[in-house]
């Protein structure tokens, strides 16, 4: 079940999902090294509830905690395959909270390709390949769990010791 959605909508277990916006850095790509063109195309926001990766339901905990799903797109722009930067290189601020995705508390039980998130987005999670072929893309969720999140959330990628940021109305 796909959750995007202008607005508030109710999502079964009291939940509500935020919906997407376009008023940010949603869109906004960064070329690196003339290599790959990484994208946050989407966003979506949910308040509370769970959110369900693979037989993994992570919950919220409370209403006070905000999951944080970014979809991130990396483009291939070389002439060969090359290695999709991991989810590893993503963390997520708001206000002075500062997280590292789902994908790395889990690391160990959670399968780096060809995991998926089902609710309340669906999809792969990034990366949905280890290698990227020459003008094709890896692309796929990121999971942040944000309490107190404010309206507006950085979203930083650290690659070979630069580092690339979009700032994201949820």
């Amino acid at each position: 079940m796909f959750c995007g959605v202008a607005g508030m909508a109710a999502l079964s277990g009291c939940t509500e999902i935020l919906g997407e916006f376009s008023d940010d850095q949603v869109g906004h790509t960064y070329s690196i090294d003339d290599e790959l063109e990484m994208t946050v195309d989407r966003i979506e926001a949910q308040t509370g509830g769970s959110v369900t990766l693979d037989e993994f339901q992570l919950t919220g905990g409370s209403d006070s905690i905000t999951f944080v799903l970014p979809h991130i797109v990396v483009t291939n722009l070389t002439e060969s395959a090359i290695s999709s930067p991991s989810f590893n290189v993503f963390s997520l601020q708001s206000g002075t909270n500062s997280r590292e995705s789902y994908q790395t508390d889990y690391e160990d039980e959670i399968d780096d390709v060809g995991s998926s998130i089902t609710e309340p987005v669906s999809g792969p999670l990034f990366p949905s390949v280890a290698e990227i072929e020459p003008d094709e893309q890896a692309e796929g969720w990121l999971v942040f769990r944000i309490p107190n999140a404010e309206d507006m959330v950085t979203l930083e990628a650290q690659l070979d010791g630069d580092v690339y940021q979009w700032s994201l109305q949820i």
